[in-house]
């Protein structure tokens, strides 16, 4: 299965800052959901449910953000080899220039 933006360095690391950011609102949401169901009201239990499921997608955000974080540091690392070949290539002419024209 191909999962969206997965050959972009730059789609991978928005789509990966965008799932940490909603699974950081999921844990807050559980948190403050099971304060709230701590205290004695008539929705106790749909509380306690909905922290419940705010947990869930919280788990499940981490897992998948793994996932798009993965990549990326798969990315950084096949694209860190080409950026210091083109680096020394360009280097390597400077110089090369550098002792002509001296």
């Amino acid at each position: 299965m191909s999962w969206p933006a997965w050959d972009d360095l730059d789609a991978i690391k928005t789509v990966s800052s965008r799932i940490a950011d909603i699974t950081v609102g999921c844990w807050v949401a559980m948190a403050a959901l099971e304060i709230l169901a701590v205290f004695p009201t008539r929705f106790k239990k749909m509380l306690a449910g909905l922290g419940l499921f705010a947990f869930l997608l919280a788990v499940s955000g981490e897992v998948v953000e793994r996932k798009y974080d993965h990549r990326r540091v798969a990315d950084a690392e096949c694209l860190l080899p080409r950026l210091d070949f083109k680096y020394a290539a360009r280097l390597r002419d400077g110089i090369r220039s550098y002792l002509e024209g001296a």
